[in-house]
């Protein structure tokens, strides 16, 4: 980006001119970039930096499916319409894959879910009903439970945590303050209440700073 090599940079749903670091100069990089297009639920940093910013739909209007463990699919279905001229982010990217501009529909990621649904999952379920059946009972209940062998990773050192007192301690002695970021991609399952009362070892270790992803409305901003 830097050097001008990138010619569009498209921001999913994310906001990376206010989460990066200033080490990154990511500002400045993006204004080497010709054609730069932010899909975004609310006006943010990245979208006032973009040539193109696109409303999207809330997760309340949207559909979506997930596997968040092993053993579990879930589904998600929008409780609500779109309230504003927004479009569900997944579909634009489908609409603009299929390289036609007039063939947007509110339905496009549905049906690109339920498809997927029957290609690839329905088919190792072995279910006694069809799938008709099956898509209505799946969105009903939200979730399918299956059994699914799940492989082994190999054991989990702590010695591998233990370490990083001695480190902390040296860096204390120079007056360079180290820092342990726990991040949750789904924000919003990790407040600060939520992570101040999981046991974990790293809230233990003396002098380690955990800081938690605070969700949007409890960020401060620059």
């Amino acid at each position: 980006m830097q050097s001008g090599g990138v010619g569009i940079v498209i921001h999913f749903d994310c906001n990376p001119v206010y989460h990066f670091s200033k080490d990154f100069n990511y500002p400045d990089a993006l204004n080497k970039v010709e054609l730069v297009v932010t899909l975004s639920e609310e006006l943010n940093e990245t979208s006032y930096a973009s040539n193109y910013a696109l409303p999207i739909n809330h997760n309340f209007e949207s559909w979506g499916d997930f596997k968040t463990r092993s053993g579990i699919y879930s589904l998600q279905q929008p409780v609500i319409s779109p309230i504003y001229n927004t479009r569900q982010k997944e579909a634009v990217l489908l609409n603009w894959m299929s390289g036609t501009k007039d063939t947007y529909a509110e339905y496009i990621y549905l049906n690109y879910i339920k498809a997927n649904w029957e290609k690839n999952i329905y088919p190792t379920l072995n279910q006694n009903v069809d799938f008709k059946y099956f898509w209505n009972l799946a969105l009903h209940d939200g979730v399918v439970k299956y059994n699914e062998k799940i492989s082994d990773f190999g054991n989990f050192k702590i010695e591998a945590f233990l370490g990083i007192t001695s480190v902390l301690k040296q860096s204390n002695e120079i007056g360079f303050t180290c820092a342990i970021i726990i991040f949750s991609e789904t924000a919003n399952l990790l407040t600060t209440d939520g992570f101040r009362n999981c046991p974990t070892l790293l809230q233990k270790q003396s002098g380690i700073i955990t800081l938690p992803f605070l969700p949007p409305q409890q960020r401060v901003w620059r």
